[in-house]
């Protein structure tokens, strides 16, 4: 296991990873242009990370984070009235956003203010840490978005893609 700190060559955010077995780490662009910016030890590898959500002003991610998870809620809302889920239920509060789904299984949103991430679990796929870039929430080791990613598993479990505005 080799940790390296790295940069997008589209957008110079700088991001940190440690590769195992060729996976590699995408940028909010979704670029695959990666430069390597140096050979570090892990404690530096982890202070690269922390570059980045320290870039994002408190304000900004909590305004971001609050106003995401008002309009997730809402769609949810609507998506389990419309979709008639046994025992379906949304519920917000206190930075927590809570989606149950009957047998299908619950999912939970949470803000992670210190670390200006939004947390996820999801039945589907696990638990992941979601990053504000270029006003989306994007998981940085793949580069998917957080508010796609839900629509997908949502679609895969009812038919129907959530659309959130």
């Amino acid at each position: 296991v080799m940790a390296l700190a790295w940069t997008c060559s589209t957008c110079d955010m700088a991001l940190a990873t440690t590769l195992r077995r060729g996976r590699s780490l995408l940028c909010g662009t979704r670029s695959t242009s990666l430069a390597r910016k140096s050979t570090s030890t892990p404690d530096a590898c982890a202070e690269a990370t922390r570059t980045n959500w320290e870039d994002v002003p408190e304000h900004l991610y909590h305004k971001q984070a609050d106003e995401t998870l008002e309009k997730m809620q809402e769609a949810l809302d609507e998506y389990i009235e419309s979709h008639d889920v046994p025992e379906g239920d949304v519920e917000y509060g206190m930075g927590v956003l809570t989606l149950r789904l009957g047998s299908k299984g619950t999912y939970v949103y949470n803000k992670q203010a210190p670390n200006r991430q939004i947390w996820s679990s999801s039945p589907i796929s696990g638990p992941v840490r979601y990053d504000l870039v270029r006003e989306k929430w994007i998981y940085l080791r793949d580069g998917h978005e957080m508010l796609q990613r839900l629509s997908s598993e949502l679609k895969d479990l009812f038919g129907t893609k959530l659309d959130v505005q």
